[in-house]
Formats: structure tokens, C-alpha cells, sequence
């Protein structure tokens, strides 16, 4: 990857966003290329613009960082949201994660110095990043639903007895914990693969995010089912888990490209 240029801004913004006293939103375009702003080369700078409806962060960010093309090369921007050709969105209201600060950026020939671009911007290895914490979070949450349905069959009685008791609970119970084992073996195994810089990281990683977040909303939906009516309560901890675990399957690399990306990878080593 590139580097910085001389600009002395460049290195204290980015130190700043790393010990935490600035707070950035990222912008990643997908594998098809939406979401790259345009950028034009204007008066020693660039001028970039694009729309983005939603990011992590978003309302509350100071810095944003935004990807384009200059001469072929990926670029990566900062900009702020006081910045002139600058918009920031308000919160959106979402069905999961709700504690999510999320809103979108529209940018209008916004432009920075020259030195504040960094040429040959890692895009592949940082939408493999995005796409591994999904994964971390989709286990993360298999795990808490798994727990929950645990405890409640545990505690709750039917005739006599605990649900735990009876075969169709245990079977669920049993089905859970089976995936969300492989779930974490998927992740181990990406993990692995990141830290030892294999060639097949990036399609493990895909493989990782479509079946951790798609276990993850089997497991709430299962989990449900075994508290039925208390599952079903506003508030409770499996009815946010519902909703929460239809983020990651949506996030990222959807699961849609994501398997396209699988199936590319695969197809090459043919």
C-alpha cells in the first residue's frame, strides 16, 4: 500500500482517530464498485463526489474516509463534516442494533490538498477486515442466543418438568450448538488464515461471514421458538437478538456477493 504524503494534518488526523479523541466513519465501496466517489483533480487537490446512505458512525463522526480512483489507483480521502461541499445525514432509525449511530454522507465537488490522499489504498484487505468483525459479532451473538434458550429450559416447567426435558427442546438445543461450534471453527480457521497471510484468507473469510451471520439468525429464530411467548416480548434479550442478527447477513459484503466472491475464487483455482 501507499502512504501519506508530507502533509503533517494527514498524520496527527489519523493518530487522533487512533487513540479514540476523533471519531471516523469509513465508507468501503462493494466489490462491484458502488460507493467510489468521483474524483477530479482541482487547483493542487481533488474534488470528490458521492453519496453514501449508510454508515456506522455516521452522524457522530469527525472524520470520514471515502475511497476513489486517481489514475487508476484506489485512493482513500479524509474528509470532515464541516468541510465545504460536505452533508451529513441525520440518525436513521434501525430494526436491529439500535443503539447503532447510523446516517448517510453526501459530498458536492468537496475538496482537500493533494497530500491529504493516500494512494493505493488497501481496499481489498479492508473490506476483508469489515468482513471478519461481522463474523466475530454474528458468533458472538449465536453464542448469547444459545445461552438464553439454555437458561430458559432449563428454568421454565411444562408438566412437571423442565422443557430441557423433552426431546423437541434438547433436539434445538443440540442443532444450535452445533452450528454455532462450526460457526467458531469457520472463524478460527479465517482468523488463522489472516494472521499466517494465506492465499485463500480472503475466501475463507467469506465462506466465515456468510455461515456465522446466517447461524446467527437461525439460532434467534430458534431460540425463539423454545421461549415462545417471553421470546416474543419487546425488550427481551432473544427478541433483540431477532432483530439484531439480520444486520450481518446485509453488512459488509452481502452474503449474496459474498458467495459470488466464493464461487469467482474457486472457479480461478480450476
Amino acid at each position: 500500500a501507499g502512504s501519506f504524503g508530507p502533509s503533517e494534518f494527514a498524520g496527527l488526523e489519523l493518530a487522533a482517530i487512533k487513540e479514540g479523541s476523533l471519531v471516523a466513519a469509513v465508507a468501503l465501496p462493494d466489490a462491484s464498485g458502488n460507493g467510489f466517489a468521483r474524483v477530479e483533480s482541482v487547483n493542487g487537490g481533488y474534488e470528490l463526489t458521492g453519496q453514501w446512505a449508510f454508515l456506522t458512525n455516521g452522524p457522530i463522526a469527525d472524520r470520514f474516509a471515502v475511497f476513489g480512483m486517481i489514475e487508476d489507483r484506489p485512493a482513500a480521502f479524509l474528509v470532515g463534516p464541516g468541510d465545504p461541499g460536505v452533508e451529513v445525514g441525520g440518525r436513521i432509525d434501525t430494526l436491529g442494533y439500535q443503539g447503532m449511530m447510523v446516517g448517510g454522507l453526501t459530498l458536492d465537488k468537496a475538496w482537500i490538498h493533494a497530500d491529504q490522499a493516500l494512494l493505493d489504498a488497501p481496499l481489498d484487505l479492508l473490506t476483508d477486515r469489515a468482513d471478519f468483525i461481522l463474523t466475530l459479532g454474528s458468533s458472538g451473538l449465536a453464542q448469547r442466543m444459545f445461552d438464553a434458550a439454555k437458561a430458559h429450559a432449563k428454568s421454565h416447567q411444562s408438566g412437571g418438568r423442565a422443557i430441557i426435558k423433552y426431546q423437541e427442546i434438547s433436539f434445538k438445543l443440540a442443532e444450535m450448538y452445533t452450528l454455532l461450534q462450526t460457526a467458531l471453527w469457520y472463524q478460527r480457521r479465517a482468523a488463522w488464515m489472516i494472521a499466517t497471510k494465506n492465499d485463500e484468507a480472503s475466501t475463507l473469510i467469506g465462506c466465515a461471514k456468510v455461515f456465522t451471520s446466517e447461524t446467527a439468525e437461525t439460532a434467534a429464530s430458534m431460540a425463539m421458538q423454545v421461549l415462545a411467548g417471553q421470546g416474543y416480548v419487546s425488550g427481551n434479550p432473544v427478541e433483540q437478538g431477532y432483530r439484531d442478527a439480520k444486520l450481518a447477513p446485509l453488512a459488509g459484503t452481502s452474503n449474496e456477493k459474498a458467495r459470488m466472491k466464493i464461487a469467482d475464487n474457486i472457479l480461478e483455482k480450476l
